[in-house]
């Protein structure tokens, strides 16, 4: 079962991963096409809450740094990383209100379903029941206010990237990024991305897959380790995010501890119920309590 894991890690380090441990110039990497073409267009939702287009970023170069060493360090299973304390959704927990934190510069939502070209369709999403139009990563509200709501609200956009293992983008409008928000009714809803998909349990996320993992599900697991575990060269597009498959996100603040928050994964085409996006500013700022978007909710 671990296999995919040992040609994953192999690839990536091969690659010239190891390498961002240390500090250097950031090289472009070719365009890509056939399967790696399809594997990034796959992984929208990652891409999309990054904030830019395919062909470039803004971003400084020590924190492109600190950001590839995080990739780097994430990519290499380690025992003690594993905790047993992961949030968990249940059929007696739900419904939970849960928040995906995005980019939406350049969007254009002023008409049903409008946007602007390059903008993620996402964060059009009206209130209501919604088909995902690409994979939803996701945490639980309340965690998300627990950690942003102590950010200063001068560094809340890189603290937030930091949090959730996006990359480090830099001249937007703090008003350009959202928290989608949604209510989580069942947890065949979503999957914590780990070899144990299964979103009740505690964790520890194990190395390898448990008995039961559907084909589809560890399929999905080998294209995010492909994709995420790369040097980032600062077009998104291209890959590279410091994803623990440990069941949280990996905070990449060097002034923090990587342990983020629990993550889940909705995917593409499941039906949930959204229940607005909302200014990463208010969302974290307001003093509202997350069920207070979602009548009904956790």
């Amino acid at each position: 079962m671990g296999g995919w894991l040992t040609f994953a890690v192999s690839v990536v380090l091969l690659a010239g991963l190891e390498g961002c441990a240390t500090p250097g110039p950031v090289q472009k990497a070719p365009a890509a096409s056939g399967p790696i073409a399809k594997l990034m267009a796959r992984h929208h939702s990652k891409l999309s809450a990054a904030g830019v287009s395919p062909s470039g970023a803004t971003e400084a170069p020590d924190l492109v740094a600190l950001y590839n060493k995080a990739i780097y360090i994430s990519a290499v299973f380690r025992a003690d990383r594993q905790v047993s304390n992961l949030r968990q959704v249940t059929a007696r927990n739900v419904p939970v209100v849960m928040g995906s934190f995005l980019s939406c510069q350049g969007c254009n939502c002023r008409s049903p379903g409008g946007s602007a070209q390059g903008c993620d369709s996402k964060c059009c999403l009206g209130a209501g029941t919604r088909t995902m139009p690409s994979d939803v990563w996701v945490s639980f509200g309340d965690e998300d206010v627990s950690f942003c709501g102590k950010f200063p609200r001068e560094d809340l956009i890189l603290r937030m990237q930091q949090l959730v293992g996006l990359p480090p983008q830099l001249g937007q409008p703090v008003d350009s990024w959202k928290f989608l928000i949604v209510k989580v009714t069942s947890p065949d809803q979503l999957f914590r991305p780990c070899a144990n998909p299964d979103p009740s349990t505690p964790g520890p996320c194990p190395a390898d897959f448990v008995a039961g993992v559907s084909l589809e599900r560890q399929a999905w697991m080998a294209d995010q380790a492909l994709f995420a575990w790369q040097l980032y060269t600062g077009a998104p597009s291209t890959g590279g995010y410091p994803w623990t498959r440990l069941g949280y996100t990996y905070n990449w603040n060097p002034d923090a501890s990587y342990v983020g928050t629990s993550e889940f994964v909705i995917p593409d085409g499941t039906q949930v119920q959204v229940c607005g996006v909302v200014s990463a500013t208010d969302f974290c700022y307001s003093g509202k309590p997350p069920g207070s978007y979602c009548p009904g909710g956790n």
